[in-house]
């Protein structure tokens, strides 16, 4: 399932508003956005390194609809997921 800012922040002991300062501060970027890309990045991790398929990595990643995770997936980085795996270079 994919983690909550209110989640890491409980696992870090901040509360989340703190924690979304932090995640500003550090990254320049918000909180929400921050996640989103740590969840790209490791689903392209699953797309580079495993024969999985992209409705398991989604599912894996907490999207019930592949669909939504293929829009979700290409807003972040410009590119499906399938495009992604076809352009590796191994």
């Amino acid at each position: 399932a994919p983690i909550t800012l209110s989640e890491l922040a409980s696992h870090f002991g901040y509360t989340p508003n703190y924690l979304s300062t932090l995640i500003l501060q550090e990254t320049g970027c918000r909180a929400k956005y921050f996640i989103d890309r740590e969840r790209v990045a490791a689903a392209q991790r699953f797309l580079r390194y495993s024969n999985l398929k992209i409705n398991e990595i989604a599912d894996m990643m907490g999207f019930n609809d592949i669909n939504y995770f293929r829009k979700f997936y290409k807003r972040i980085t410009g590119k499906s997921p399938s495009e992604f795996r076809k352009n590796i270079d191994y």
